[in-house]
């Protein structure tokens, strides 16, 4: 009889470890909003963010899944009209709308961005909608001025008065000639985001007396000033006639992500200088 008892009970521990019983969790929502714009060209592009804020006061042993319903709008704070609205979606601990917005002035633009997030208990954990739980659920809402999203206060404005200095000297028959163009901006109105310079120019090196092109290179550098050196035979020529000449780009590097596809240009401005060297004197 005891043989038969100890049987039973090696067999009946294996089944009952195998039995998962799903603890449910206890969360409550605190959502906040947060709005971050720019200029692109003629558009405001504003990124809305709604955060869930969960706060767990047990989180059980199968995923909670947070869902988000609502809509993000832009209207004229006079007119009452409504220029853009884009839907709030998602299932993670944040959702992020962008939206661009074109009017014909931004200062009297709000933005209204409301909803409710529930959180769900994955039942099984299975992905299934259809057998969760709901455990909570918050509304959310924020409003802002547009102006003080996009900071159009800040919008940058920046003049050049570019310049050129050339620098020579001889060396074995061969003439070497540096040629170095500066921006020279000035900021009228500074950014948030850096502000780019880019050139695109030319130095070249004529014979003086046929005018034919000896010598070339490019100025094609990023920053404040751009510089290149050429090298030219001086044999059998009595003059060269020298001329750097191009523009400055300004633009801004919007987010400071480094990728230009999303600048904005803000200014360009010309560049030419000439000199004249004479081998006989």
């Amino acid at each position: 009889m005891k043989k038969t008892i100890i049987y039973f009970l090696v067999f009946l521990f294996p089944v009952n470890s195998c039995i998962k019983i799903e603890d449910e969790p206890f969360v409550t929502l605190t959502p906040t909003v947060e709005f971050q714009g720019y200029i692109l060209k003629d558009k405001a592009v504003v990124n809305t963010t709604v955060y869930a804020g969960p706060v767990f006061g047990n989180p059980g042993n199968i995923p909670t899944v947070f869902m988000y319903e609502g809509e993000v709008s832009f209207y004229n704070e006079d007119t009452g009209e409504l220029i853009a609205s884009a839907q709030i979606t998602g299932d993670g601990l944040a959702a992020i709308i962008e939206t661009e917005v074109t009017a014909d002035t931004y200062e009297n633009v709000i933005i209204e961005a409301s909803g409710i997030i529930t959180a769900y208990a994955d039942k099984e954990s299975d992905g299934d909608r259809a057998n969760d739980i709901v455990l909570h659920k918050s509304v959310f809402y924020e409003v802002a001025d547009l102006p003080d999203v996009v900071n159009l206060e800040n919008y940058p404005v920046v003049t050049m008065d570019p310049s050129v200095e050339f620098q020579t000297y001889f060396r074995d028959h061969q003439l070497y000639i540096t040629s170095t163009a500066s921006a020279n901006p000035t900021y009228q109105v500074t950014a948030s985001f850096p502000i780019l310079f880019t050139f695109n120019g030319v130095l070249q090196v004529y014979d003086r007396d046929s005018e034919l092109l000896i010598k070339s290179g490019t100025l094609d550098e990023e920053g404040l000033t751009s510089a290149v050196t050429v090298v030219a035979d001086t044999t059998s020529y009595s003059g060269f006639v020298i001329i750097a000449t191009g523009t400055v780009e300004c633009t801004g590097d919007i987010a400071a992500d480094g990728d230009s596809s999303n600048d904005i240009r803000i200014s360009n401005a010309e560049f030419i200088e000439t000199i004249v060297i004479d081998f006989d004197e």
